[in-house]
């Protein structure tokens, strides 16, 4: 292959790129995330009661269920829940505005841990 052929090689590639670059930005919508839109992020902490003296990935997970079937009847979507440590669920809500009703919505969890939650800014 001669130096002409690679380069022309090579400039096709990158004009072929760059056609595929516009076609995915035209063709696909982009959902901002919730460090970019604003929204809530609620962070609960598992607690032991009197009948689960421990508190096991399964109830977490039960509670993770619970909130993931209460935030869709809040419309949101690309909703993230997720497990951290031991014992947290977070729970990040892009373009929600009323915090207290996501909270109270989402807050109060089936299973048996408890869960408190906070709003972080």
């Amino acid at each position: 292959m001669t130096d002409r052929q690679r380069n022309v090689f090579i400039l096709a590639l990158v004009a072929g790129l760059i056609a595929a670059s516009f076609a995915v930005i035209f063709n696909f919508k982009t959902f901002l995330g919730l460090d970019l839109q604003g929204g809530v992020q609620l962070v609960y902490e598992g607690k032991p009661t009197p009948q689960t003296p421990h508190v096991t990935q399964a109830a977490l997970q039960r509670a993770v269920d619970v909130m993931r079937q209460r935030t869709n009847q809040l419309g949101v979507s690309e909703t993230q829940i997720q497990t951290t440590g031991s014992n947290q669920i977070t729970v990040g809500l892009p373009s929600v505005q009323n915090t207290k009703r996501a909270e109270a919505l989402v807050g109060t969890t089936a299973g048996s841990s408890s869960t408190t939650g906070k709003p972080m800014s």
